[in-house]
């Protein structure tokens, strides 16, 4: 990858735009830590059965 980073999420690009930028400086424990656990949240996302995820979404809602 180039010096600069980019979020588009496209298949080259570093991580999705929705993930935002992240924190810490470049090359940083802190921002490593970041990035892992966004990829953590992502597979464990890709990895669950539909009605797990349907069951999660429904506790996380705020009104009926």
């Amino acid at each position: 990858m180039t010096g600069v980073e980019r979020a588009d999420g496209d298949r080259n690009e570093a991580f999705p735009k929705s993930w935002g930028h992240p924190v810490g400086e470049r090359f940083s424990e802190e921002r490593a830590g970041w990035i892992a656990s966004r990829v953590r949240q992502l597979v464990m996302m890709r990895l669950e059965d539909p009605e797990h995820r349907r069951a999660r979404l429904a506790r996380r809602r705020r009104s009926p």
